[in-house]
């Protein structure tokens, strides 16, 4: 199988923070040129036209097609079952995507808690969130990540809310990011690929690349953000700059020939 696609994680490899990663940017052309690229990010605050906003003050011009994150996802997940009231325990981003997906944000008397990254997270917020899982609410979660990187490095990822609910006797009735296969799916149909002809390029072993195992693709991990370890992606490079052609080349069974 040739590689047709390329799912390009954002934080730790296209950037930290608000800083692009050395030579990512000229590389994230490159690879344009060559191959369909679609960013990936299980950040859920941002909407995915906010993230492509970011990526243009970068030097990126990309479109909200292009992106898939986990706050979108997430509202597509749900948007297959149904319309729903949901209680947000997020950021402003996530309601927006769960919105524009045909869900009705509210405070009481939800169907699903969807909870994700909170930097503004506070005591009522999350006594807000129980109260309606109590009340019989279901509890969706975008993803459960730990720490996510950033210029001066690790910060509390969503795992931080997922886990505060989780000590309440609250267990998600699905995580949908990474490394849960189905944000990796909506990317694969998004980009109008099979999910074999997927390369995905990450810096989390246990998120990126387990993600792309689960969801039948190949990887490639970089060292650039959360990245402890080659955990099972096919190549391993210090950065996105680093990956050559050659290396994409390489997992088609085949290489340039001098």
């Amino acid at each position: 199988m040739t590689v047709e696609a390329i799912l390009l994680d954002m934080d730790g490899v296209v950037f930290r923070g608000d800083t692009p990663i050395p030579g990512s940017i000229e590389r994230t052309r490159e690879l344009r040129n060559a191959f369909d690229v679609l960013f990936l990010s299980n950040n859920s605050t941002r909407t995915r036209a906010s993230f492509a906003e970011k990526l243009g003050g970068m030097g990126l011009e990309v479109e909200a097609s292009d992106i898939v994150n986990s706050a979108y996802a997430t509202a597509r997940y749900l948007a297959e079952m149904g319309r729903f009231r949901v209680h947000v325990v997020g950021e402003r981003g996530l309601a927006r995507e769960l919105r524009t997906a045909g869900h009705t944000p509210v405070d009481s008397g939800a169907d699903y808690v969807v909870a994700g990254m909170n930097r503004h997270l506070t005591y009522d917020g999350l006594d807000s969130g129980l109260q309606e899982l109590l009340d019989g609410a279901e509890l969706v979660a975008t993803n459960d990540d730990p720490t996510y990187p950033t210029e001066d490095g690790l910060h509390p990822g969503a795992g931080c809310v997922v886990g505060a609910l989780r000590g309440m006797g609250f267990e998600p009735g699905a995580v949908v990011g990474k490394p849960n296969r189905e944000l990796m799916l909506y990317a694969a149909r998004a980009v109008g690929a099979e999910p074999s002809e997927c390369l995905v390029v990450g810096d989390r072993p246990g998120t990126d690349i387990a993600g792309a195992v689960n969801a039948g693709m190949r990887s490639a991990l970089v060292m650039t953000g959360v990245g402890d370890g080659p955990g099972d992606a096919d190549v391993v490079v210090d950065s996105l700059s680093d990956l050559s052609d050659d290396d994409i080349l390489g997992l088609q069974g085949w290489r340039f020939e001098n």
